[in-house]
């Protein structure tokens, strides 16, 4: 009985479980729009971003920021357009762990977005189709894993941040995140 008693004991306080870890992480993402106007769509960029979260076993509770300026050159018949699109994205999102290795995630955002160009030609760029704040939904999901030590992981995740019908975000993003809270 005493035996029983002993490996019960070992077994429990050899086993790490926690109610909820606090994490942080940096990453960089592969930015490409997806615009009905030419003016923008297609225009591309890499950037950084921070993420903290708090996972509760599979399901984690996201909010990250992103500011993004993603590149378009265009050339119409009056002159070529050297456009950026500037977004600084606020996520607040949940993060599903399908496995040991993928993941789901989904949430809203809040875009803000300002338009700046140069032109060769004469006539000038209407941004008001694009320009200013909104919020919408993005979804996506990715791959993830252990990195060197327990509390340190990767991440790989493909997302799409919509904002309207004309104006959308996809993305590729990697990075690490750190749990520095475990209770």
């Amino acid at each position: 009985m005493i035996k029983k008693l002993a490996f019960i004991s070992i077994f429990l306080f050899s086993t790490h479980v926690s109610a909820v870890n606090f994490y942080g992480g940096v990453g960089y993402s592969y930015n490409i729009l997806s615009a009905e106007s030419d003016f923008w769509n297609g225009g591309d960029g890499g950037d950084p971003f921070f993420i903290l979260g708090a996972k509760f076993n599979r399901l984690a509770l996201e909010l990250s920021y992103r500011s993004l300026t993603l590149n378009n050159i265009h050339t119409a018949s009056g002159g070529t357009f050297d456009v950026d699109v500037k977004d600084s994205m606020m996520t607040l999102g949940l993060r599903y762990d399908l496995n040991l290795f993928s993941h789901i995630n989904f949430g809203i955002v809040r875009h803000s977005v300002e338009t700046e160009y140069t032109t060769t030609a004469s006539s000038r760029l209407n941004t008001s189709s694009i320009d200013g704040s909104a919020i919408s939904f993005f979804v996506g999901g990715g791959l993830f894993g252990p990195l060197f030590i327990q509390d340190l992981k990767w991440i790989i995740d493909l997302n799409y941040y919509h904002r309207n019908t004309s104006f959308g975000i996809f993305a590729l993003e990697t990075g690490i995140f750190y749990s520095f809270y475990s209770f």
